[in-house]
């Protein structure tokens, strides 16, 4: 998994892990619809971030960065991209 927002985060690949096999595990697979995400166009992220947020966010995601603007906005290097695909998939683009 890509994501890796650091140690003292919740969202840690063995949640994912743990709640996909869950799923899979009570034989719910096969009534589900599996979504493949895409990366959403920046005009629909503006609809709801301010674009120099959006600006800070992306350098601070480019440059390593593993905090942004606050301690409880741990994140990882691809947090970008893997907010660009989530604001798709909850805009239901």
């Amino acid at each position: 998994m890509l994501h890796q927002p650091g140690p003292f985060h919740p969202e840690v690949p063995e949640r994912l892990e743990a709640i996909y096999s869950g799923i899979k595990d009570a034989g719910l697979l096969p009534v589900l619809t599996v979504v493949q995400a895409n990366r959403a166009d920046h005009k629909w992220i503006e609809a709801v971030h301010d674009k120099a947020l959006i600006d800070r966010f992306e350098t601070a995601c480019c440059s390593g960065e593993e905090v942004f603007e606050c301690a409880d906005n741990q994140m990882c290097s691809c947090q970008f991209l893997i907010n660009i695909l989530k604001k798709r998939c909850n805009l239901g683009l």
